[in-house]
């Protein structure tokens, strides 16, 4: 009798101590199960689920591993002013274009070769500053103080004769929603916009040149300027009813934490103006523009 009560006070002492705290977890029960997670979005080719809502589309990012081609168009003594791409398959290219055989001013890129213009309808040959395309058979060309149109077969320029433009100092850039709303920007702060069947040279207030323009629409085009000789440099903003001066300055001071230096170029992508100065590039919201 003693083995037997031995046997039952060691069974009930590990029964208490094991088996009693297991039985109490039974019955109080098991958490409720976690909730389960929202289902991945089904995304397309160049999109994952976003980090903060797997249940949205972002789009991914590039792996920047490019592959670059170089083409060299012309021989020493070429330039390139601007270039205007409408596909992959379809690029144009102006400046100065020397081989050894003739001179050109403008090359297109037809996805396979590069086929080589001389530009000059009525004549008078010379190096194209710069090109703004709509589409195949709607682009548009500066030389000199006067546009250029090509239809898609034959190049047809605008002059006081022939059109109505007025005749600018020189065409640096070109900027437009559709072929009815076209901004020939240039030297002395020229500015002529076009309405598809008539030009009216607008009053810029500068003749600090003006050598580039972009905008959003009609109601938001920003207009940069730089005298490469007096180092004045300045962005202009357009609402579609006055021009105003947002920055101006007088001389080219390089600052590295403040807006500075000399202004060449300006592109607009979605809410955010970026400006190339001297001093780097510097980029700015402009969503409150349309307000």
């Amino acid at each position: 009798m003693k083995l037997y009560q031995k046997i039952n006070q060691f069974f009930w002492q590990v029964f208490s101590v094991f088996l009693i705290p297991i039985l109490i977890l039974i019955q109080l029960g098991c958490p409720d199960p976690p909730e389960s997670k929202p289902q991945l979005a089904d995304c397309p080719v160049g999109k994952s689920p976003c980090i903060d809502d797997s249940t949205e589309c972002c789009w991914d990012t590039t792996s920047h591993n490019f592959v670059w081609e170089i083409d060299t168009l012309g021989i020493y003594g070429s330039y390139l002013n601007d270039v205007a791409i409408i596909d992959e398959n379809d690029v144009w290219v102006v400046g100065n274009i020397e081989t050894d055989t003739a001179t050109y001013n403008a090359a297109h890129w037809d996805g396979n070769e590069w086929v080589f213009y001389s530009i000059a309808p009525e004549g008078f040959f010379g190096p194209i500053t710069a090109v703004f395309a709509f589409s195949n058979n709607d682009v548009w060309f500066g030389k000199y103080g006067l546009p250029i149109h090509f239809d898609g077969e034959s190049f047809v320029k605008y002059s006081p004769s022939n059109g109505g433009h007025p005749g600018q100092p020189s065409i640096e850039a070109i900027w437009g929603t559709t072929s009815s709303n076209i901004y020939f920007v240039g030297d002395n702060g020229s500015i002529v916009h076009y309405e598809g069947s008539t030009f009216t040279k607008m009053a810029s207030g500068t003749n600090t040149p003006i050598v580039d323009v972009w905008g959003r629409d009609e109601n938001d085009i920003y207009f940069c300027q730089f005298n490469s000789t007096t180092g004045h440099s300045g962005i202009l903003h357009y609402d579609g009813n006055q021009l105003e001066s947002l920055y101006y300055f007088e001389s080219i001071v390089h600052n590295s934490d403040t807006l500075s230096g000399a202004i060449h170029t300006i592109w607009i992508y979605e809410d955010t103006l970026y400006a190339g100065f001297s001093s780097g590039i510097w980029k700015e919201n402009i969503e409150h523009k349309n307000i």
